[in-house]
């Protein structure tokens, strides 16, 4: 069961009422490592240090793969792929004499892009539910009503 609030956000891309009411998912905690090798042991025939240990190499492989341009696919979950943010002016690219390529990353992003059957089985397995109580957002308002965006 996954538990959501209402809360009013702002969208600058909104050109009229910025502000708009949306649901928030309510996270009840982290599921870690520790855990989750637990309930593989207790699923599988491995032990806990053993289930540790795979999830532990796991990552190992996983860092190493990315960072050698290799997209990582989770067969059930998706695929893990590197992103460069980055800017460069024509000029710099004309004049290739000047063009140092670090200069132009801003940043590298780890995305995740999740499969088919897990955007399916998340949204045909999520039940959820309003919390109750706490304060209740201030609703934009239009002519007519609530806004609808």
């Amino acid at each position: 069961m996954l538990t959501c609030q209402l809360v009013t956000a702002v969208d600058p891309h909104y050109t009229e009422d910025k502000s708009h009411v949306c649901l928030r998912a309510l996270t009840t905690g982290i599921y870690g490592f520790q855990q989750m090798a637990s309930d593989i042991s207790h699923a599988t025939s491995l032990t806990e240090a053993d289930a540790l240990a795979a999830m532990k190499a796991f990552v190992t492989f996983t860092r190493n793969a990315l960072v050698n341009g290799r997209n990582v696919e989770l067969e059930g979950l998706g695929l893990l792929r590197l992103c460069i943010g980055s800017r460069m002016t024509p000029a710099a690219v004309a004049g290739r004499k000047n063009f140092r390529l670090h200069s132009i990353i801003k940043d590298i992003r780890v995305a995740f892009l999740p499969s088919p059957s897990l955007k399916a089985f998340v949204k045909d397995n999520t039940k959820i539910v309003l919390k109750k109580g706490g304060p209740s957002p201030t609703l934009p308002k239009r002519e007519g009503g609530l806004a609808q965006h």
